[in-house]
């Protein structure tokens, strides 16, 4: 079949598929030629740190659910945070759905959030999460038709359903409904929005499992299955120093934070990273960048106890990855050879 006869062909199929259904349906068929003409190129939004942003294909997909859960003090919100603060160097506005009710202001002004363009709320219920984030959507793109809008949830373990707190019996068959609901409601709206919906959630661990992994997720699989992409955050290493006015010993400063995407429909999963985190200043933007690419054979490691390493042919300090970065920004995207 000639090129234009099949495009007379799907055309005409779409045509008749339409005056069939009238307004049975709210969209028809469409060839995916004119589709892909029309849709706007899948964005990305960066999470900070240039070796999350490798591991996950480019950062956090815009118009997606994205999952964020590890145990607790992991580093999971501070990861939120630096993409909401991303989202606002961007004329973006956030919506911070804060159940935990452990948001810092000062913390967040440091690694870069904009506390003019963030909306704020400490809801009761999960109903009331996805009522805000849907009136929230709707009036910003009142007044602002074409920003980027990022919703966290922080978090979903943490939040009760309406049905709990009336009759004060946990039930989680009755939340994973809810949030099913939500999502299956709201995932086209943020689609068509440039909205980033990101959920925070914790690990649990199920009693009285004796064989296989005992970890779970509160809420069901509705978040993981909606979820583009799944990002497990768990500490690691600690890092010790002597910070200002401490004369005497040593205190915590920052912490590696161990990164592994389990889920990613847009780019490779089950990539992994580690990154350095400030208690001051938020995560690293360079730090765990080295690690990967030697990982991944794209750098030379020439000596490693003294963190030497090569591309090209030419020679640096794992300590001057920063200012190698800036003479060399392809290094970031390079591939192994």
């Amino acid at each position: 079949m000639a090129t234009g006869a099949k495009d007379d062909f799907i055309h005409g199929i779409a045509r008749d598929v339409k005056k069939d259904l009238g307004d049975k349906v709210s969209d028809g068929l469409v060839p995916y030629r004119d589709y892909a003409k029309e849709a706007a190129p899948l964005e990305w939004i960066s999470t900070g740190n240039y070796a999350i942003n490798r591991i996950l294909g480019g950062g956090v997909p815009v118009g997606r659910a994205i999952e964020i859960f590890g145990p607790f003090s992991g580093g999971k919100s501070l990861l939120l945070y630096e993409i909401m603060a991303q989202v606002m160097k961007q004329g973006g506005w956030c919506i911070l759905e804060d159940t935990e009710a452990t948001f810092d202001e000062k913390f967040g002004e440091s690694i870069g959030m904009n506390m003019d363009r963030l909306l704020y709320s400490q809801p009761d219920t999960v109903e009331d999460v996805f009522l805000h984030a849907e009136a929230g959507v709707n009036q910003i793109r009142k007044r602002d038709k074409d920003c980027l809008i990022c919703i966290g949830w922080d978090s979903l373990a943490q939040t009760s359903t309406r049905a709990e707190m009336l009759d004060g019996e946990k039930r989680d068959f009755s939340k994973a409904q809810v949030i099913g609901r939500g999502l299956r409601r709201l995932m086209r709206m943020f689609r068509k929005q440039r909205t980033i919906f990101i959920v925070i959630n914790q690990i649990r661990e199920k009693i009285g499992v004796m064989f296989g992994n005992p970890e779970t997720t509160p809420g069901g699989n509705a978040v993981p299955f909606a979820a583009t992409q799944r990002i497990r955050v768990q500490h690691g290493s600690l890092y010790k120093g002597h910070p200002k006015n401490i004369k005497d010993g040593v205190r915590v400063i920052a912490v590696r934070i161990v990164v592994d995407c389990v889920k990613n429909k847009i780019a490779p999963p089950f990539r992994k990273c580690e990154a350095i985190t400030s208690f001051t200043n938020g995560i690293v933007a360079w730090s765990g960048l080295v690690e990967l690419l030697a990982d991944e054979g794209v750098l030379k490691v020439l000596n490693k106890e003294k963190g030497i390493y090569s591309w090209k042919n030419e020679e640096f300090k794992a300590t001057e990855i920063e200012g190698f970065l800036e003479q060399h920004p392809d290094l970031v995207y390079a591939e192994k050879d």
